[in-house]
């Protein structure tokens, strides 16, 4: 489902008269630890299937993420695996508070924007985690926006919804 998620996001954006650039995608990133996040525009898949179905169908990857930390799998585990896995009992401890902080993060992305929710939620405002420089003030917009949460791994899955936010 997640991997083919593009389809459905792409029709509630049409349907509800959203554009891509209001579109934000929620989802589970290996290269960022557990329990850490880090907001964006735009950028490549990272060979995450999900965010490549929903570029695909939107027609542009121009479109805010929050990316929710799950870390790398241990030793030679495959990634695809590691997502699928459940947390571990003290992550599944801190899960709650992440899961809060990515809501917070969301509303705020919507609301102020992107370089405002970066200086909240981020160490270092100006580090998106692709080592592109600094990121570019999308600024809040009025309007609605589509929030897509693409998180397969155990625990995350309850964030698995699209709404719309006004």
């Amino acid at each position: 489902f997640m991997n083919t998620s593009g389809g459905p996001v792409s029709q509630l954006a049409r349907f509800y008269d959203v554009p891509a650039e209001r579109v934000v995608l929620v989802h589970d990133e290996l290269d960022i630890p557990f329990d850490s996040l880090k907001l964006k525009v735009g950028g490549g898949h990272g060979g995450h299937n999900g965010i490549r179905d929903v570029a695909k169908a939107l027609g542009t990857a121009d479109f805010p993420r929050v990316r929710v930390g799950i870390g790398r799998p241990p030793g030679r585990q495959d990634p695809a695996d590691w997502v699928l896995d459940p947390f571990s009992s003290a992550e599944r401890t801190q899960l709650p508070l992440v899961l809060d902080e990515a809501a917070d993060a969301v509303e705020q992305l919507i609301g102020e924007g992107l370089l405002a929710a970066q200086q909240r939620h981020h160490d270092d405002p100006h580090d998106d985690g692709d080592d592109e420089g600094p990121a570019e003030d999308t600024g809040g917009h009025p309007g609605p926006a589509l929030v897509a949460c693409h998180a397969p791994h155990e625990g995350l899955d309850d964030l698995t919804a699209v709404e719309q936010a006004e």
